[in-house]
């Protein structure tokens, strides 16, 4: 026993629909990556944006400076209900934490490894990395003291 052969008009209704679902489904996949990408790289302009003025708070670069945590940890929780930024951590010129959502944490090396281009070259960047808290697209930006000497 053969299968039935189908009818020309047939398959080529369901070649036609075949080729237009893989269309579709490429399209669809761009379409994700491009706007998965656009997101990444708006969330990384607002927390680079955050930090740049963070980091130029006339009270957090003295409290920095001091290595005041109690000073900064103050601000910066103000400052991340202000700004409804998921969290804020700043660390000293060693990348010891000064303020951390967590407050146990505090005292604690910096986690993630992308600290060096603002603490060593003084840079401000945005960096994607895996820290204390998870994953993070995170916004890097040194605290200068008034001589223009990294502190933080």
């Amino acid at each position: 026993m053969h299968a039935p052969r189908l009818k020309i008009s047939t398959r080529l209704t369901l070649l036609v629909s075949l080729l237009i679902l893989t269309q579709a489904i490429v399209l669809g996949l761009f379409t994700f990556r491009y706007l998965a990408n656009s997101l990444e790289e708006q969330i990384g302009q607002r927390a680079l944006q955050l930090s740049s003025m963070i980091s130029q708070t006339p009270s957090i670069r003295s409290a920095v400076k001091r290595g005041d945590s109690q000073t900064v940890q103050r601000i910066v929780e103000d400052l991340r209900l202000a700004t409804d930024a998921s969290f804020i951590s700043i660390g000293d010129v060693k990348g010891i934490r000064l303020a951390h959502p967590k407050p146990e944490r505090i005292g604690k090396p910096m986690v993630g490894g992308d600290n060096d281009r603002a603490l060593l070259l003084g840079e401000s960047y945005i960096s994607k990395a895996i820290g204390s808290l998870g994953e993070s697209i995170r916004g890097k930006t040194p605290v200068f003291n008034d001589s223009g000497k990294v502190v933080g």
